[in-house]
């Protein structure tokens, strides 16, 4: 097992399960979890397709699951920002290059932290 420097990013959903969890969202917490397995699994063995193809269908289903959120709550914004991670995501893939791919999970991470703060202010507080 080696250890891919990506993997210094994992508080970001380890943040938001717990975040998620505060609030007894545990859609949000149940797909950050899920993201955090597969991407364990994938990262600390990249060349493992197994696990590459787990990881993409697990994260896919993270975007299905916040958008359907937002339009869901009825917030825009969040789906508009996490849109913006498909930018960095294509950059990583043109140049074959993870540190592209790590302002992927940092744009993604954020999103579903700002998505987690305003159904919790507008529905928790």
């Amino acid at each position: 097992m080696k250890f891919h420097p990506i993997l210094l990013l994992l508080p970001l959903p380890m943040t938001n399960c717990i975040y998620a969890l505060s609030y007894g969202l545990h859609i949000f917490y149940l797909t950050q979890l899920a993201i955090i397995i597969t991407s364990i699994l994938y990262w600390t063995n990249p060349t493992n397709n197994k696990y590459r193809l787990l990881d993409i269908a697990v994260v896919n289903t993270g975007f299905f699951i916040h958008y359907t959120q937002c339009y869901y709550y009825g917030f825009i914004n969040p789906a508009i920002t996490i849109s913006f991670s498909v930018i960095p995501y294509i950059y990583s893939h043109i140049y074959d290059n993870t540190f592209y791919h790590a302002f992927t999970w940092i744009i993604g991470y954020s999103s579903n932290y700002y998505l987690i703060g305003l159904i919790a202010e507008k529905y928790y507080s």
